[in-house]
């Protein structure tokens, strides 16, 4: 069931994202960048604390802006780097090369070794802002509706959009996100 929570400010919106549970395919329509590094840094260092795996993939920052940002939010980037907790990866990389699932067969992966090592699940912050760069608005649609609300994996997704890229779909392509996800947040 898609539940629409209309939190339009920070403290609510992370509060959302608290709130929601592993197994989850979500939507987060982001104000601005600004915003966006205080919600994914919070949740990431939350995450990291609670012996969890940590994935962002960015647009709009480079990955050195995305370190420095978690670094302003208390994360240790290089030891969770270096201890395969943390996983920073450019968007166009993640979703466009090889091919759009690219994000997907990294999830996967990285659910098998949180098995094995005992971690408390996966926590992922995906800025498909990269699909309007590329002008791919329409396989963006369809890779979204590919992906089921919820999904097999102990993985809390946030398809991360910055609200003018949202604003720039058709009312159709906007429904159909909408539906696709299990919670939407903005």
């Amino acid at each position: 069931m898609l539940k629409d929570s209309g939190y339009h400010n920070n403290k609510h919106i992370q509060q959302a994202i608290s709130n929601c549970e592993f197994w989850r395919h979500n939507i987060l329509i982001y104000p601005d960048l600004r915003q966006f590094s205080e919600i994914y840094a919070y949740h990431c260092r939350e995450a990291l604390k609670n012996n969890g795996i940590a994935l962002i993939l960015p647009t709009y920052e480079s990955i050195d802006k995305v370190k420095n940002n978690l670094s302003d939010g208390g994360v240790d980037v290089d030891k969770h780097t270096e201890e395969g907790s943390l996983f920073i990866i450019d968007s166009i990389h993640g979703y466009h090369m090889p091919d759009v699932y690219g994000v997907l067969k990294l999830a996967r992966s990285l659910q098998q070794r949180a098995e094995r090592e005992g971690k408390s699940g996966i926590i992922c912050f995906a800025d498909v802002g990269s699909f309007f760069l590329l002008e791919r608005t329409r396989l963006l649609v369809e890779y979204e509706m590919s992906v089921p609300k919820e999904i097999d994996l102990k993985f809390k997704a946030f398809c991360c959009y910055h609200k003018k890229d949202f604003a720039r779909l058709s009312r159709m392509q906007k429904k159909q996100l909408l539906d696709s996800h299990y919670q939407v947040i903005n």
